[in-house]
């Protein structure tokens, strides 16, 4: 017989920032028996645990501290330094996802008489004609986040609630922050939880030194257009503005005609290619899980790319736009 809710307890994900909470209050509306998990990744993690502990207090759940500072070692940061060692710019928050928030933290849940699993995740689950598992987007497009879910198989899913799927990101701030739960001075996190200040390039070079190496930056004849100080920052398909006319701007006022293509390690050289030239060769940066039906998910979207940070300040003569402006790198030809 199945349970009715007051009997089905659910482990979810919380962090004490305004999106698990809201997920942990909205549980408990519903009826569920709710019980606070926070993972502790890094030797950091001490505060993130603290701040879930106190709103759990105020929501009246308990709360329970599993340590993945290994597990995060290996399955995130490892394999993100790996990647970008080897050309590839996996995202580290898709790695964690189906690793640890959705594989060992999930087990420990349903381990300890959870029969789901929920997170703060903007994403909803459907079914298909045939039963089949679909993740699709959240309601709220602006922060939709089933990018970050795309390679979790339909057995993970299966045993997965996500409260905010249906919900608008600013009604759930100002419910949480009126009722005392999150304080009303707190903003929204964009960082990486182990590079609060969005170093990615940093962070790699600093384990991998010699990915440092400077090189050409050449289109796909091989002429010279300007220099790098290490391939692995920059992403493929990533745009790129040439001031050859010493017109554009640094957010790409003019239609970027080339992107970053592809790396020639042997020789410390970047390649630039126009759409055609992309469109002829390119394929994925990175695989979606084949188990889940896609419904109307991220258009395609997988595995993740996210540009690294680099350094400079004066003009260039070719730029590559980067997701922080104050990252730009100047590179002359």
């Amino acid at each position: 017989m199945k349970k009715a809710r007051k009997e089905q307890k659910v482990g979810i994900g919380l962090s004490g920032g305004t999106d698990s909470t809201a997920a942990a209050m909205l549980l408990l509306e519903d009826g569920y028996d709710v019980v606070g998990y926070t993972m502790l990744t890094t030797d950091d993690s001490a505060a993130v645990a603290a701040k879930a502990a106190a709103v759990a207090a105020k929501l009246g759940i308990e709360h329970r501290t599993v340590d993945l500072r290994e597990s995060f070692k290996c399955n995130v940061l490892d394999a993100l330094v790996e990647g970008y060692a080897n050309g590839l710019t996996p995202s580290p928050c898709v790695l964690c996802n189906r690793k640890l928030k959705f594989g060992a933290l999930q087990e420990r849940m349903l381990a300890e008489g959870c029969d789901f699993a929920a997170t703060g995740h903007y994403a909803r689950l459907t079914r298909d004609d045939d039963g089949r598992i679909q993740l699709r987007r959240g309601f709220d497009k602006t922060k939709d986040q089933s990018y970050f879910l795309a390679q979790l198989t339909a057995q993970q899913l299966e045993t997965v609630l996500f409260p905010l799927g249906d919900r608008q990101k600013g009604e759930l701030k100002e419910m949480v922050k009126s009722l005392g739960l999150v304080p009303k001075e707190e903003a929204e996190s964009q960082d990486l939880c182990f590079v609060p200040n969005g170093g990615v390039g940093d962070f790699v070079a600093e384990r991998r030194p010699a990915l440092r190496r400077s090189g050409w930056i050449v289109d796909t004849n091989g002429k010279r257009l300007g220099r790098h100080d290490g391939a692995f920052q920059y992403t493929p398909a990533q745009p790129v503005v040439r001031h050859a006319d010493g017109h554009g701007d640094e957010h790409g006022g003019r239609r970027p005609s080339r992107r970053a293509w592809r790396q020639d390690t042997s020789r410390e050289q970047h390649e630039l290619a126009d759409r055609a030239a992309m469109a002829r060769g390119m394929r994925r940066a990175g695989p979606l899980s084949d188990e889940t039906a896609r419904g109307d998910g991220p258009s395609g979207r997988h595995g993740g790319v996210h540009g690294a940070a680099g350094g400079g300040s004066a003009r260039p003569a070719v730029r590559l736009l980067r997701r922080r402006p104050s990252a730009w790198k100047r590179v002359d030809r």
